[in-house]
């Protein structure tokens, strides 16, 4: 089954006009050949490359009259005669046909100046510093038929190149000394300055091609992207005591040699950094795109190269070099969405995120003294990011916070709108609204629980054990939130280590009490109905072992009564089914995984849909969570809330205390002594109506929620004319409407045949689209705060065979915004996880066989735990949520939706 591929390079598209008519080709390759910038001519200066073909058969002897250190086991050698050096800078490297070269050859350079010769140094073998030859920039790589050395740096009048091999006959070496020539670009910007750590993470000062004199001519190929998950460190090899000045000369030298000498499209690092502090721009194609260099083979796709210039072998890298190192990484991981430290996987291996040349290859770059100080440089670029924010999808039409829907009320064959759309708002997470304080001087009490009538009023009550008293006490509610009378009742409680208001457990019509005595034996109270209950009874043992318990109606459908516990050897949750006479029968476990939870009860039904058996449950964190069960008692669908309840105890509820017809929670805070009322909302998901969003859309055949566009603190749509192909803005107005008039803001838009909100996949800030051609082109279109278009990006081919397409914000480990599609053929929901601004890597299969869904939509953090979440329609017009686990993709799980009727048609 054929599924979307990702354009092995993704293709940019800068657009003059804002309108985006489309009247554009459509690219009929991956790669698009970028010529030099408008109204940038080649610069001015020269390129004169010196070359010396050398093929010698050297005796042993004559091998040794050059001197300097060579293998023991040289046979043969070869050398270039002394080579002019002009103006005393030249960059030298030597390559040969791929292969020619034995593991065991060595080429070395040395420099004469100051009237005599230096030593012999050997130069780096870089088979590793080259163009990938598969994957996104394989075709660069593939057309490169030379080996060669790294650049090497050269500050004399003249050099020389020779080979040293075990061959007899020694291997043709073409030798290339670059003369940089001069540019008006050798005016060089002054010393960047290191800025502070606190703005490090910001853009730094990262000087231009055109600043180092460029000739954009010289380029070959195009410009592919890839990924910016890891960051290798390298050094360009040569002098350490270039002056300011050379600095662009140097640059024009390596490029020269990259290019020319070593056949590659364009100079292999994407940045360059001087000994100054000053960062340089290297490849072309954008500072802030995954730009794929060729600086580690193999894994140029999944990463960006930063070179200092300069020979680390021995000597220490400088200060002002490490900090603009460190916050070019920083700048690049933050707009990337990228973590400093933790490993990642490329191609066949793990990687540090931050890691040396030589960790990708056979090579000694980034010379040792660099390679050491990586480390220190991993924890002051994580310093300098600090706490990445995670892309996320914003729906919030009333800014309440939760993500919210359109839909349209009428029908939608032809697909073709009339009148207004309606605004579907959800519910936030939490099911009970802010606390109330209802009494004080509650810590001289222990157990208290919420019981839905233990005095035969028809209210609801408080029953609490008395230490002091060795007694239990009986608060009768008011019915409106309040308290009535108080009786202290009974003696001998104090062997109880907990009490559970229990319902009517043995069918009498009235509230029971249940307690766990010390022992582990749990008993059974019967309610006499007129706020006490009988003798006590022992239905279970051994309950010493579970931490908390709660009754939680009739979960099994016997019409019986329930008990839920986690019990505390094996973290399960267990179910203790009700019997007839008010027993227990066999336990079962009825969930696993509880160990990060403290406390459970039961709400009987918290989200109003008429199923009892939801509960609420605290976190050994503070944070509370909501089960909500379905008709069949199953805890089908969960919400996270709060934080600081490990500062509350005696969680309780299951009853409605303030008389509203939800069930509410009651908490004691034992830092002042007081008892609190959480009063229950009996909503969850999109349980209101839907009410009138405030803007015509007849003709459209699309509306779709994207954000805040123009950043006034409002949510945003767009809309496409169903004749016209136009695109329209619908600007968000307070109180979660639009305005009346739509703007239009494009033109030709009915090539496509799905468009979407992407959230912010450019990494910008800004919300963007992602659109689908007829032919099952996808791609990403960059707004702007006016309502324009910037720019777009293919990001794929072969996307027709998607039923439905969706950016869903960061879905796996990552900061950047994903892509999620649904296959037709099989239902599987795939994710294209992001790597930065508009790229994709290849997809895993999130979620397979859900054959029954037509629709996915990112809807953001839906359930409240802080992670982004997939919303999906079947074909019957049901709503489902998928939750995302923060690393990996999507709960294969699925949680029904709650949604009125009426909220058919959902439009986005």
């Amino acid at each position: 089954m054929p599924v979307p591929s990702l354009t092995w390079s993704t293709v940019l598209h800068r657009t003059a006009a804002p309108t985006l008519g489309l009247s554009l080709a459509l690219v009929a390759t991956s790669v698009v050949t970028v010529g030099p910038l408008p109204g940038s001519a080649a610069a001015a200066q020269t390129h004169p490359v010196k070359s010396s073909r050398v093929q010698v058969t050297a005796t042993p002897r004559a091998v040794d009259q050059l001197g300097g250190a060579r293998p023991s086991s040289t046979r043969s050698g070869a050398v270039t005669a002394a080579q002019p050096v002009h103006r005393d800078l030249a960059v030298v490297g030597a390559t040969w046909v791929k292969g020619q070269l034995g593991a065991d050859d060595v080429v070395q350079v040395r420099i004469h100046k100051d009237g005599a010769w230096d030593a012999w140094q050997t130069m780096d073998r870089d088979d590793d510093h080259a163009p990938d030859v598969d994957g996104p920039g394989g075709a660069e790589g593939r057309r490169v038929v030379r080996e060669g050395t790294s650049a090497y740096v050269v500050d004399g009048d003249q050099t020389q190149v020779r080979v040293l091999s075990r061959k007899a006959v020694a291997p043709t070496v073409q030798v290339s000394v670059v003369d940089p020539g001069t540019s008006d670009a050798d005016g060089a910007p002054g010393a960047a300055a290191p800025g502070s750590a606190t703005a490090a993470a910001a853009r730094p000062t990262i000087h231009t091609r055109k600043e180092w004199g460029a000739d954009e001519s010289m380029r070959q190929g195009g410009v592919g992207y890839g990924q910016a998950h890891i960051a290798f460190v390298h050094h360009t090899a040569g002098t350490n005591t270039y002056s300011s000045a050379q600095v662009p000369a140097i640059i024009r030298g390596i490029y020269d040699y990259h290019v020319n000498g070593q056949g590659w499209n364009d100079i292999g690092y994407n940045f360059l950094v001087d000994r100054f502090g000053r960062i340089w721009e290297g490849r072309y194609g954008g500072v802030d795109k995954a730009v794929i260099g060729a600086h580690t083979a193999n894994y140029n796709s999944w990463s960006f190269g930063v070179a200092a210039m300069g020979d680390f072998t021995s000597a220490t890298p400088p200060a002002a070099m490490l900090t603009a190192i460190e916050r070019t990484i920083a700048w690049k991981f933050t707009l990337h969405g990228n973590p400093a430290t933790g490993t990642v996987f490329a191609r066949d291996k793990t990687f540090n995120r931050i890691s040396g040349h030589r960790d990708g290859g056979s090579t000694s770059c980034p010379g040792q003294q660099m390679y050491n100080r990586l480390p220190t440089i991993r924890s002051a670029v994580a310093s300098m990011i600090g706490t990445l924010q995670r892309s996320g999808i914003s729906r919030s039409l009333d800014s309440g916070g939760t993500p919210d829907l359109l839909t349209y009320p009428g029908t939608l064959s032809p697909p073709t709108m009339s009148g207004s759309v309606q605004r579907l708002t959800s519910a936030a997470p939490q099911p009970v609204s802010s606390a109330q304080t209802i009494g004080k001087g509650w810590n001289a009490l222990d157990d208290i629980v919420l019981s839905p009538d233990l005095t035969g009023d028809g209210r609801a009550d408080i029953v609490a054990r008395d230490p002091a008293r060795n007694a239990v006490r009986v608060y009768a509610g008011n019915g409106r939130g309040g308290f009535g009378t108080m009786a202290v009742k009974g003696g001998g409680w104090n062997v109880m280590s907990r009490l559970v208001a229990a319902g009517d457990r043995t069918g009498d019509g009235r509230a029971d009490l249940l307690a766990v005595r010390n022992d582990g034996a749990l008993l059974l109270y019967a309610g006499d109905g007129r706020g006490w209950v009988t003798s006590g009874v022992v239905i279970g043992t051994g309950f010493a072992g579970v931490r908390t318990l709660t009754s939680a109606g009739d979960l099994t459908g016997d019409g019986h009564p329930d008990l839920l516990g986690i019990r505390s050897s094996d973290n399960q949750l267990v179910l203790y089914p009700g019997t007839a006479s008010g027993g227990l029968g066999a336990a079962r476990t009825w969930g696993s995984g509880w160990g990060s939870l403290d406390s459970i009860t039961a709400g009987p039904d918290l989200d109003g849909d008429g199923h009892a058996g939801d509960l609420v449950v605290r976190q050994r964190d503070g944070v509370m969570r909501t089960y909500y069960a379905d008709a069949a008692g199953k805890l089908t669908r969960y919400n996270f809330w709060g934080k600081g309840w490990s500062s509350l105890d005696h969680v309780t509820s299951g009853a409605d205390w303030d008389g509203d017809g939800h069930a509410d929670v009651i908490a004691r805070v034992p830092g002042d002594s007081t008892l609190r009322l959480y009063r229950g909302t009996g909503q969850r998901d999109f349980g209101s109506a839907p009410v009138p969003a405030g803007v015509q859309v007849t003709g459209m055949d699309l509306v779709r929620v994207v954000g805040d566009l123009d950043g006034d603190g409002r949510t945003d749509a767009v809309a496409r004319g169903a004749g016209n192909g136009n695109l329209y803005l619908l600007r968000g107005q307070s109180g979660g409407g639009f305005a009346a008039s739509s703007t239009p803001i494009g033109k030709g838009w009915q090539v496509f045949d799905l468009i979407e909100a992407a959230g912010d996949l450019s990494n910008d800030g800004v919300p963007d689209l992602i659109a689908r051609t007829t032919g099952g082109e996808l791609r990403m279109y960059t707004m702007t705060r006016s309502g324009t278009f910037a720019w777009w990006i293919q990001l794929g081919l072969g996307w027709q065979v998607m039923s439905s397409v969706t950016a869903a914000g960061a879905i796996n480990g990552d900061f950047n915004a994903d892509v999620v599609g649904l296959r037709k053929s099989d239902g599987a929901v795939l994710l294209y996880r992001g790597s930065g601004p508009g790229t994709l890597n290849d997809y895993v299969v999130a979620i397979s066989g859900q054959t029954d869904l037509r629709r996915i939509m990112g809807v953001g953090d839906l359930n409240g735990d802080r992670k982004n979440d997939l919303l999906a329609e079947d074909n019957g017009g049901k709503l489902w949520l998928y939750a995302g686990d923060g690393t990996k993709g999507f709960s294969s799980v699925r949680q029904p939706v709650t949604a009125p009727a009426g909220a058919a048609n959902v439009l986005g």
